[in-house]
């Protein structure tokens, strides 16, 4: 995740989704539509999985 949005990688291409202050993807391919659910309830209600891994 970064400032803009998040990196996912699905099937073998890599895709940059935008994601609103509320946490919603701006605008998703069809073929993505599931995996944006996911990332937006993550974003919604569990925005600290998604903090920098410790090494």
């Amino acid at each position: 995740m970064d400032e803009d949005g998040i990196l996912v990688r699905h099937e073998q291409q890599i895709y940059h989704l935008a994601i609103d202050p509320q946490g919603h993807i701006a605008s998703a391919l069809s073929e993505l539509a599931d995996m944006c659910r996911i990332i937006s309830t993550v974003c919604q209600h569990h925005h600290y999985l998604l903090g920098a891994v410790e090494a």
